[in-house]
Formats: structure tokens, C-alpha cells, sequence
């Protein structure tokens, strides 16, 4: 745990190839730590969304696709591990993937606010309202306002149709 740690905070310090370096040293130890895989998946994404050129944008999202499905393969009760795979598989294009992933994650945590947030976007981007509506009160309703005020009003005014 201390070392997921340790690689999260070098993930949001920007440092890369140290929470990498980090990750991989805890799956040399256990290759079945499925957090360890949700978070190489997680720094892969971030690298995916900072790439420069469009090749390094592609092999960095097939690594983050692959992590996130080794931590699901691992761990199946990780909620992240499908919010971060629904993300890849989006930006990837593949939108009803990345539905049905965003449905598993809040499925198993209902704390999964990215996961609810995007369920919200992408259902009410397709004309599916009724679930998008679903989803999105289901977000505006339990979120917390102090990290996702913007988005919480965002969706409120959807619901109320303005």
C-alpha cells in the first residue's frame, strides 16, 4: 500500500517514470496486485492525454488499455480499473465499450463520480436522455460539491432542461 502510495504522488507531482518505476516494483513483488495495474493503467492514460504526436498517443493509450484490463482480470471489484478502462476505450473512440465500463465501475462503487459524470456526458451526447438523466441525477445527488461543483450545475441544468 505504502508503495501505491508513493507511485500516486509521483503521478500527480507529473513524475512519470518514477510512479511507473514505482508501479512495476510492486508487480515484480506480486504480479496479481490489481491496484498496481489500475495505476500503471491510470499513468499510461495521463501520458496518452500529454503525448505530442498521435503514435505516441495511440501506444501509450494501448498500454493504458492493457493495464486497466490486467487489473480487472486480477481484481474484478475494481470500480477504477473499469472508470480508467471506460476513459481509454472513449478516447479511443469506442463509446458503447466505454459505456458498458462506466455502468460496471458504478455498478460495483456508486462512488465512481468520473464514472457517473461520464455515463452523463456521453448517454446525453448519444440523445439517450433517459438514462443520461438517470445517471446524471444519480451524480448531481451524491457527488461532492467542494471537487465537482461545475459539474454538479452542469448537470442540474440538464436535468431542469436549460
Amino acid at each position: 500500500e505504502a508503495l501505491n502510495g508513493l507511485g500516486i504522488a509521483y503521478g500527480d507531482a507529473g513524475r512519470y517514470a518514477d510512479a511507473i518505476r514505482t508501479f512495476s516494483q510492486i508487480l515484480a513483488l506480486d504480479s496479481t496486485n490489481g491496484l498496481a495495474h489500475q495505476n500503471l493503467a491510470s499513468m499510461a492514460l495521463r501520458q496518452a492525454l500529454d503525448a505530442k504526436s498521435e503514435s505516441d498517443r495511440r501506444a501509450k493509450l494501448q498500454q493504458a488499455e492493457a493495464s486497466a484490463r490486467k487489473a480487472i482480470e486480477v481484481d474484478p471489484t475494481l470500480g477504477d480499473a473499469f472508470t480508467t478502462l471506460g476513459v481509454v476505450l472513449s478516447t479511443s473512440g469506442r463509446k458503447a465499450e466505454a459505456i458498458d465500463s462506466w455502468k460496471r465501475a458504478v455498478q460495483l462503487d456508486p462512488s465512481q463520480f468520473n464514472a457517473l459524470y461520464n455515463l452523463w456526458f456521453e448517454l446525453a451526447s448519444a440523445g439517450r436522455r433517459d438514462e443520461a438523466s438517470a445517471y446524471g441525477r444519480q451524480f448531481a445527488d451524491t457527488a461532492p460539491q467542494a471537487f465537482f461543483g461545475p459539474d454538479i450545475a452542469r448537470v442540474r441544468a440538464y436535468l431542469s432542461g436549460r
